[in-house]
């Protein structure tokens, strides 16, 4: 039995020697990517369009920022 485990001639050993192949096709993956790269754009682009990004420490009356020394 220690035999058949060192030259893997043992039926448990069997299948021992097969490729794993990918399940996606070529248009599965593109669409995936497409969509993950347009969805991190959007995520970014979308956000900057609805808030105003230009507030300062002044415009806000010091809530963002503790007043300087």
């Amino acid at each position: 039995m220690v035999q058949e485990h060192l030259t893997g001639t043992g039926r448990e050993h069997a299948g021992i020697h097969h490729e794993m192949k990918p399940n996606v096709t070529r248009p599965q993956l593109v669409v995936v990517t497409v969509l993950t790269v347009l969805a991190l754009v959007l995520s970014v682009a979308i956000p900057a369009q609805f808030v105003n990004l230009s507030l300062s420490a002044e415009d806000v009356g010091g809530a963002i920022m503790p007043p300087a020394w």
